[in-house]
C-alpha cells in the first residue's frame, strides 16, 4: 500500500509536471552570406553596368568588395505567424572602415509592405574591428507580418573590408 501511495502523490505528480511544455523563446541563426545585396549591378567610371563586388566566405561571412558602401537586406524566417514579436536580436558585424559608420535597422513590415516596428544600431566612426549590435528591446508585429534587417555596409578602406558574421533573433514561442 506504501508504494501505492507513493506512486500515486510523488511519482505520478511529478510526471505530469515534467512533461508540461516550457513556455520559452524560440531562438534562430543565420550566416551572414544570407543577406543579399540592394543592387546587384552598378556603373563604373567608365559607364559600364558591372556587378557589385560581394564576397560570400566558406565561414559564413559576407564581405562588401566594392569601395562605396552597400544596402544589403536579411531575411528573417518567423516560426508564428499569427503571434510573436522578436524580443531580441543581434547582428555580428566587421567594420574595417574608420571613415565610415556601419548601420543596421531591423524592421518589422505588414503583409502588405506598410511599416510596423523599426529599430537602429550602428558602428562609430573610427570603429575598426569586429561588433555585436544588440537589439535588446525587440520590435513588434503583425498577424502576418514579416522581419529582416536593413544594412549599410561601409565600402573597402585600402585592402579593408566591412561585413557581416551572423545574426540572431528570439521570437516569442
Amino acid at each position: 500500500m506504501k508504494i501505492k501511495t507513493l506512486l500515486t502523490s510523488v511519482v505520478l505528480p511529478l510526471m505530469v509536471t515534467v512533461s508540461l511544455p516550457a513556455a520559452a523563446n524560440n531562438g534562430k541563426t543565420y550566416p551572414g552570406a544570407l543577406c543579399q545585396p540592394k543592387k546587384t549591378y552598378k556603373v563604373n567610371n567608365h559607364g559600364e553596368i558591372v556587378p557589385v563586388k560581394i564576397l560570400r566566405d566558406a565561414n559564413g561571412w559576407m564581405f562588401n568588395l566594392d569601395e562605396v558602401d552597400q544596402v544589403w537586406t536579411c531575411p528573417i524566417v518567423r516560426d508564428q505567424v499569427n503571434n510573436g514579436d522578436i524580443v531580441k536580436a543581434y547582428i555580428w558585424v566587421k567594420d574595417d572602415n574608420d571613415n565610415r559608420e556601419l548601420v543596421c535597422y531591423l524592421k518589422s513590415r505588414t503583409h502588405d509592405g506598410f511599416p510596423v516596428d523599426v529599430d537602429d544600431r550602428s558602428t562609430s566612426n573610427g570603429f575598426i574591428g569586429n561588433k555585436k549590435l544588440v537589439y535588446e528591446q525587440g520590435i513588434g508585429s503583425e498577424k502576418h507580418a514579416y522581419y529582416f534587417f536593413r544594412c549599410r555596409i561601409p565600402g573597402k578602406d585600402g585592402n579593408r573590408k566591412s561585413g557581416i558574421r551572423m545574426y540572431m533573433i528570439e521570437e516569442h514561442s
